[in-house]
């Protein structure tokens, strides 16, 4: 009886280390990668499991981790979100996010036209509430340009073309 009760404390322990230092698996989902750092200073850049609201592990989401920058960044596909809670979880947990979008040079004029996808409204690139950190131009039309966002403004982001295209594409929202 005494062996058992131990049996189920050691069990007990597990459960509770693995809550409170999450491994990034689909049992085990981070809060964020930052998270997942914090509990597992060796932990290399790759694909985890996180769950920004805590919920239930059973809604945890995929996200590219980047432990080679100043600040762990968890990069999610802006339609990763099962449910929307997780976004704005991410949002604030967060100082900043950055987004690239890439497309065709013949379709290049997309780029000026930007909007957020949440907010509905068009991005104005020259706002100081948006940083272009990289835009490289077309030298053809048969070249691509991207542009690279980033701001504090967390919803702001993400961002699709105000006329969707089938050669634009929008990567990963990352966010430190």
């Amino acid at each position: 009886m005494v062996e058992n009760f131990f049996h189920e404390l050691s069990g007990l322990k597990e459960k509770l280390t693995a809550h409170h230092c999450p491994t990034g698996s689909k049992e085990s989902p981070g809060r964020d990668c930052a998270d997942l750092q914090l509990c597992n200073p060796a932990i290399t850049s790759g694909t985890y499991f996180i769950d920004p609201d805590e919920g239930s592990p059973l809604n945890a989401i995929q996200a590219m981790c980047n432990f080679n920058a100043e600040k762990a960044k968890t990069c999610v596909e802006p339609t990763n979100f099962e449910a929307s809670s997780h976004l704005s979880f991410l949002r604030l947990l967060h100082h900043t996010v950055e987004q690239n979008y890439t497309e065709s040079c013949k379709n290049a004029d997309n780029v000026k036209q930007l909007q957020s996808v949440d907010l509905g409204q068009p991005l104005d690139l020259e706002s100081r509430q948006l940083s272009v950190v990289m835009h490289t131009p077309c030298q053809s039309t048969s070249g691509v340009t991207t542009i690279q966002l980033q701001t504090t403004h967390t919803d702001l982001l993400p961002a699709a073309p105000a006329m969707p295209t089938l050669t634009g594409h929008s990567s990963h929202l990352c966010f430190a």
